[in-house]
């Protein structure tokens, strides 16, 4: 094999060899990284249940062989981002249903309800490390709580004439 002309890669030896790949020189198959929580659980649930292998459910659910894997393994614990919440689950699912049915009924609740609703709720059931200044929650728990809750967010945007209605069908007034 001659060569017309050589070149400085060639001197330094950093050409290209003429020998056949290897088996580690194969390209890995590239895995698309953009995947969901719930692609995971759905891929997770399919492999815990014997519908597929975990092969195939991360090729099914595009997701990484190794996160299955790994999920599956005892070194893996889900961990709840920010502070922990002030009101457990059902004490903020009662809250909101409370304003829920005074939005239903025409009279929807103003933050100052909400905040003495929740300040009675701890002067009732004392908790540890509450941050509240008298037991009363600021605008940013309040923020977040509607965050939690996005039924709420979509009630505030019923009209005074949608409230009006409700009350007439309810009353039955004409």
């Amino acid at each position: 094999m001659e060569r017309d002309s050589i070149t400085l890669a060639d001197l330094l030896g950093l050409g290209e060899p003429d020998l056949p790949p290897s088996k580690k020189c194969k390209k890995k198959k590239k895995v698309d990284r953009f995947y969901s929580e719930e692609h995971v659980q759905m891929a997770l649930f399919e492999v815990e249940n014997g519908i597929s292998s975990l092969r195939r459910a991360a090729i099914k659910f595009n997701v990484p062989r190794s996160t299955l894997v790994f999920r599956r393994s005892p070194k893996f614990t889900k961990v709840e981002k920010g502070p922990r919440p002030i009101l457990s689950r059902e004490e903020e699912d009662e809250l909101a249903s409370w304003i829920l049915q005074g939005e239903k009924y025409g009279a929807p609740r103003k933050y100052v309800h909400i905040q003495n609703w929740v300040q009675k709720l701890l002067n009732d059931h004392p908790r540890d490390n509450v941050p509240f200044q008298d037991n009363k929650p600021g605008r940013g728990w309040m923020k977040n709580f509607m965050k939690r809750h996005p039924e709420l967010n979509a009630m505030r945007s019923i009209s005074f004439e949608d409230h009006c209605e409700t009350v007439r069908t309810l009353f039955k007034v004409d």
